[in-house]
């Protein structure tokens, strides 16, 4: 990316997306630039209706990596949405994002910039593979955006755990289980934790499977079908020739109709063409679908088999004990 960067930088005046540079080992990638003959410009692109800090310390990055580079840098703006844009027949771009001049707050973080840039490489250098961080997890993995190690720093815990609950229970709340010793599913149903959390967290697990599945399942086997139709199609294309007798007769047919109908030659071949390419179309999704339920019948028969020998209809009895007080 960033040697992309460097050809197209060449072509002045342009606009070059997900621009890329490296400063000392520091990269970003700037999301509109706006290469000048005298400068450039930098525009950070965000989804949200505000400009949080975050995003000035962003912008603020970029503007180090690329002064410390070279560049005259003449502005530096957030792009965020406009939520008082009412859209009328066509979309008005101009009207739909806001544009915030931030140059002047981008300048003043830089001796903070570079403080923290040379406070994070003396700590790379302390810590390796041999000598991991010692730190425990805490709220500043998740704030503002969850640290690329989350899932390594929290290999070892208990799965479900308290991490996993949805249902607007705040990350504070997490967190202050997990200190507490509560993190496994069974740590918090025998703590003090409100049912409510682990309940609308079920609530929510099933209606997402429930409707997650059918989408996932639509969008496999809508794939499936189309990439089998379009191998047929091109099998079928290869052998149906007007030397096949069925393929000359329904072209045949289909022309003579058109010229019946009055319309020009070339016309109507354009329309016999088109009646012979459906009529493959037609073969290739039938094709298509008797493979797709030829495959679905040996898996079925499979299965069939399989729980021939497993007993799934076995049931264990189990002694009733009592109803939780969420229960009614």
């Amino acid at each position: 990316m960033i040697e992309k960067t460097k050809k197209l930088l060449q072509s002045k005046p342009n606009i070059i997306t997900e621009a890329s540079f490296c400063y000392e080992n520091n990269f970003c990638s700037v999301d509109i630039l706006k290469n000048d003959t005298d400068g450039v410009e930098i525009y950070e692109v965000k989804s949200s209706t505000e400009v949080h800090n975050i995003y000035l310390d962003d912008a603020s990055y970029q503007y180090f990596i690329l002064s410390n580079i070279g560049f005259n840098i003449k502005k530096v703006c957030i792009v965020y949405i406009n939520n008082q844009y009412i859209r009328g027949e066509k979309l008005e771009i101009d009207k739909l994002f806001n544009i915030k001049d931030i140059t002047d707050i981008a300048k003043s973080k830089q001796d903070e910039i570079k403080n923290n840039i040379r406070m994070i490489n003396t700590y790379m250098q302390e810590h390796n593979e041999d000598n991991e961080p010692s730190t425990d997890i805490g709220m500043k993995c998740l704030n503002p955006y969850e640290c690329e190690f989350w899932c390594y720093c929290t290999r070892n815990l208990p799965k479900p755990n308290v991490f996993d609950i949805g249902g607007g229970m705040h990350k504070s709340k997490k967190f202050e289980k997990y200190h507490e010793g509560k993190i496994s599913f069974e740590d918090l149903q025998n703590g003090d934790l409100n049912p409510k959390y682990l309940l609308s967290n079920a609530f929510f697990l099933i209606i997402f499977r429930s409707v997650l599945s059918p989408i996932m399942a639509t969008s496999f086997y809508s794939n499936i079908l189309y990439r089998l139709e379009q191998k047929y199609m091109d099998s079928l294309s290869e052998t149906v020739t007007l030397a096949d007798p069925l393929a000359a007769s329904r072209y045949n047919q289909a022309l003579g109709n058109a010229l019946t109908q009055g319309h020009p030659y070339d016309e109507a071949a354009q329309m016999a063409t088109n009646t012979l390419y459906n009529t493959l179309q037609q073969q290739s999704l039938l094709l298509a679908l008797k493979e797709i339920l030829g495959y679905l019948l040996v898996i079925s028969l499979c299965i069939a088999i399989v729980s021939r020998f497993i007993p799934f209809h076995k049931t264990i009895r189990v002694t009733f004990a009592k109803t939780g007080d969420d229960m009614v």
